[in-house]
This record gives C-alpha cells, structure tokens and sequence, in this order.
C-alpha cells in the first residue's frame, strides 16, 4: 500500500470501520486458508485507517506512518500466531495430564483383582489344611477375580482398537 503525500490527510478523522465478528472469529478457524482470508480482509479495512490515524494523531510522517503501520499489522500476525501455538501447547499437556489419568486408573483397576488373585493363591498354598469351605471361596475368588480382570483386558482391547 502507498502513503498519501505529506499535504492535507483525506479521511483522516473519518474512524475507522466497523468490525464483523464473523471476520474476528475466522481468525481462530482451523482451516489456515480461512485463517489467511480473514486476515487479508482485516488488514484491508484497517490498513488505510491506522495509517491515517498515525498520520493525523501522532503527527507522523508518510514514512514513519507506513512503517508503524505494517509494524502493527505484523505484530498482530505475530501474536495471533503465538496465540495458537499456545493453545497447541495447552492442549498437549492436557492430553498428557489426561492420559496419565487414565493410566493411572487404569493401573489401579488392573491391579486390584490381581492382587486379590495373588492373595487368595497365596492362602491356598500356604495353608494346605485349610477347609473345604475356605479353599472353595478363595478359588471362587481368583475364578471371579480372574474373569473379572479377562474382561477389564478386553475392554481395553476394544478401546485400543476404537482409537486406531
């Protein structure tokens, strides 16, 4: 874009146009072509004004004006592309602070009908004398146990096989 002469500003003072919020929020779209247009259009509505609003209130001159004026639209790109790579950023350590839930719920609840499992055997082989009644309810044990953890894996299994 050129600069106007140094002589009277024409539109300075005029304001500057109004903002469509449809063009504000296709700033953030994850399409990086939509993301490019709607920049393209801001910086066409607002190139003229912020350069004319240095010119006639900070008394700048063309060059300066120009200059302070591409600035400004280069550090709005800078910070619009900072901002999303922060949210890239935010995103993945929430993904991390997830996943290391879930594993952690995971561990928990794979460990527990394991120990349940190793306790009962345990028993029955430390205490061969036991009755019949006790030996019976530790083997029920480790079968319910055992079938119990059989299917906490194979939900897994499935939940592995959706995500990929």
């Amino acid at each position: 874009m050129t600069a106007d002469s140094d002589a009277p500003f024409p539109g300075a003072g005029q304001g500057f146009p109004p903002t469509r919020h449809s063009v504000l929020e296709a700033l953030a779209d994850p399409d990086e072509g939509v993301r490019r247009e709607s920049f393209g259009t801001l910086v066409e509505a607002y190139w003229r004004p912020v350069y004319l609003h240095l010119r006639w209130r900070w008394n700048k001159t063309a060059q300066d004006a120009e200059d302070l004026t591409q600035d400004f639209f280069a550090l709005a790109l800078e910070r619009a592309l900072l901002a999303r790579e922060a949210e890239g950023a935010r995103m993945s350590a929430e993904t991390e602070r997830l996943r290391n839930e879930l594993l952690s719920a995971v561990s928990h609840d794979l460990r527990t009908p394991l120990a349940s499992i190793t306790g009962s055997a345990t028993a029955l082989l430390a205490q061969p004398e036991l009755a019949v009644e006790a030996r019976t309810e530790l083997l029920d044990t480790i079968r319910g146990q055992g079938e119990h953890l059989s299917r906490l894996v194979a939900g897994l299994l499935d939940l592995t096989r959706i995500e990929s």
